[in-house]
């Protein structure tokens, strides 16, 4: 029969976008350790102000995927993943959590990427032992981290050797960290044709993967219009699927035009929008090239 005394509870409802959390440290190869415990490890940041429980999110290095236990990384702050072995020899500054299991990486590179449990891709990696840039420290020791967790997707551009004495600063900023921000809009490179109905567009860099989805975003000349499908490439969305209304024809010169709807991971936007030639290819007939030459030669003359 107690009465309930008035009171506030405060709460909020935050839904995951791409990049929130991201991938800002990598220990590699921790042989000849120059100070840290002798265990791979990869540092999340959290760049959103609230907290994110990554319980049943999806970490995968290679072909390797584990499921994240009930752990929380707290708005904008820092989480280190790690063996089970490795986790208890971490000071507790590292925030290092355990992962049954914790799939092995690679000194030369591989891709690393984390899911939510919907698989939607929040962020991924595909390092190689070149973006350390220091060739003292390529054979070990030394973590590689990530200078502007603004500009997650300009690859080894945007990453480096630690320059802490100890080798790495997992669960702390980065030794290197620093406004690497990227300014320069994306552009449509070139265009594959899988089928005689449907192509495959690539752009110059990594994209917001929301915003390719649309057909409308696309458009093709000579009658082709707008596609019927489009499916954004994952991992790193550099590039999109897009399935044709009808078939494009040998011996005409098309042009997909893509909108500035469509963005990069640093928010840049295509400006006035981008455009690539591309054409259906036919079979390659004996001395055709050496017909037309002669051909052209004999016009000439007369």
């Amino acid at each position: 029969g107690n009465t309930l005394a008035s009171n506030i509870s405060t709460f909020i409802y935050y839904k995951i976008k791409p990049f929130d959390v991201v991938i800002n440290e990598i220990m590699a190869n921790p042989n000849a350790s120059v100070g840290l415990p002798n265990f791979e490890y990869v540092e999340l940041r959290n760049r959103t102000p609230f907290a994110i429980n990554l319980k049943n999110w999806k970490f995968s290095a290679g072909t390797t995927m584990r499921i994240l236990p009930d752990i929380t990384i707290a708005g904008n702050a820092y989480l280190t993943l790690t063996s089970t072995t490795a986790a208890p020899q971490f000071a507790s500054t590292a925030n290092a959590h355990p992962v049954t299991s914790f799939p092995a990486l690679t000194n030369s590179g591989q891709t690393l990427t984390l899911k939510t449990p919907q698989g939607g891709i929040v962020s991924t990696i595909s390092y190689s032992d070149q973006w350390y840039q220091d060739a003292n420290k390529i054979n070990g020791g030394w973590s590689l981290e990530q200078i502007d967790p603004n500009n997650p997707c300009a690859g080894m551009d945007n990453w480096r050797a630690s320059v802490n004495t100890i080798g790495g600063t997992p669960g702390a900023i980065n030794s290197v960290n620093a406004s690497h921000s990227d300014n320069i809009p994306p552009q449509a490179l070139r265009v594959a044709i899988i089928a005689t109905d449907t192509i495959r567009l690539y752009f110059n860099e990594p994209l917001d993967s929301t915003t390719m989805l649309s057909p409308s975003i696309y458009s093709i000349n000579n009658g082709i219009g707008t596609p019927i499908q489009v499916k954004p490439i994952a991992p790193d969305f550099k590039s999109v699927r897009l399935a044709l209304s009808m078939a494009l024809q040998a011996g005409v010169l098309y042009t997909i035009t893509v909108s500035n709807a469509i963005t990069d991971c640093a928010g840049n936007s295509m400006g006035t929008g981008s455009t690539t030639n591309f054409a259906l290819p036919e079979a390659a007939m004996p001395n055709r090239s050496e017909e037309r030459r002669v051909g052209k030669e004999c016009r000439s003359r007369w």
